[in-house]
């Protein structure tokens, strides 16, 4: 039922126009009249300014605030930054498969990872939004070794979410550029006789 969710997406925005109208009424009440009355672009003004220490404030008190989500945050400098990422090769993603503080991401989607991935890697799908990164994401030590990885070479998707986990604080990320392509043919060269 998602009656619930749409009737507080309301309220909130009628507590939001409620305090906008209190706000626009003491401002009025605080001017003087006459001659030195102030006009619509000084009420306009204040009535920035005041939104804008509010929009302060509700962001650093608030869980889910710019200034207290790390996910949020990293989410916005993602969009506008793009950090420099380490890569990593084949031969060196075989030695580091079933290391303890190693975690292997695969950003594909799910029914591409359920057809095969690397052997121990977790499903993150490129789609995914703020709080399902979030979620999966709560089990990994930020200090821990990430390897991301794709469907191939031109697959920018591994990029994406590695950026994504570099602003969220994780340090030791690489991109496996050759992604599933190449790991299922080097698999394959090991398996054969």
């Amino acid at each position: 039922s998602r009656w619930p969710i749409h009737l507080g997406a309301w309220l909130e925005h009628g507590v939001v126009l409620a305090l906008l109208l209190v706000v626009l009424a003491l401002v009025r009440a605080m001017l003087p009249y006459g001659r030195g009355r102030l006009g619509v672009p000084a009420m306009a003004a204040v009535l920035l300014a005041v939104s804008v220490v509010a929009g302060v404030v509700w962001h650093s008190l608030h869980d889910e605030g710019l200034w207290r989500n790390r996910a949020a945050v990293a989410q916005v400098v993602g969009a506008h930054f793009q950090p420099h990422l380490r890569r990593i090769t084949t031969d060196q993603v075989a030695r580091l498969i079933g290391k303890p503080d190693v975690t292997i991401i695969d950003a594909r989607y799910p029914r591409a990872y359920d057809m095969g991935h690397i052997r121990g890697a977790i499903n993150l799908p490129i789609y995914s939004g703020i709080v399902e990164r979030s979620e999966i994401l709560a089990g990994i030590d930020p200090d821990q070794h990430v390897i991301v990885y794709c469907q191939s070479e031109g697959c920018i998707w591994a990029e994406v979410i590695a950026a994504d986990l570099i602003f969220r604080g994780f340090e030791r990320v690489e991109v496996y550029s050759g992604g599933w392509r190449e790991w299922s043919d080097y698999a394959a060269g090991i398996t054969k006789p």
